[in-house]
């Protein structure tokens, strides 16, 4: 038997190291099941992170697409129209169309880069669990377990 060590071939006494192994084995197994857990955990907050991210990510790149794309057009055709109906110059015209379209743009820009930024908030759980089994398990080692 593992766990025993004969004597003189007649009685048998528990090894300590079989207690010892079982004990150790039993305590690995525990690890690594708190690390199986650990990672899909991360891989579940990882998921939904990527799922909430990808809509603000998509917004940020389209918004700044679109006016990258139709500044000039937008500039130019606005700011002859206020020129046209308001009989001012029109470089004052191009000045007003061109600092409240970018306005509006750095607000929906900020906005979005707000929304992404939240997304880390998503590992918030992970970390703390991780926390936590890294203080269970050296609690475990000084032989102090409260799991």
């Amino acid at each position: 038997m593992v766990n025993n060590e004969k004597m003189n071939g007649k009685y048998e006494h528990p090894s300590p190291l079989g207690d010892l192994r079982s004990s150790a084995g039993a305590f690995a197994s525990v690890l690594l099941e708190l690390a199986e857990l650990q990672g899909k955990l991360f891989r579940a907050e990882l998921k939904s992170a990527m799922q909430q991210s990808i809509g603000s990510a998509v917004a940020i790149v389209l918004s700044l697409s679109c006016l990258l794309g139709s500044l000039p057009v937008i500039f130019l055709g606005l700011s002859s129209a206020i020129a046209y109906c308001c009989g001012i110059e029109a470089w004052s015209a191009q000045l007003l169309v061109g600092g409240s379209i970018s306005l509006i743009s750095v607000l929906i820009a900020a906005i979005s880069v707000r929304k992404v930024t939240q997304v880390s908030r998503q590992f918030k759980r992970s970390a703390d669990e991780l926390s936590n089994n890294i203080e269970w398990t050296k609690k475990a080692f000084r032989g102090a377990s409260s799991r």
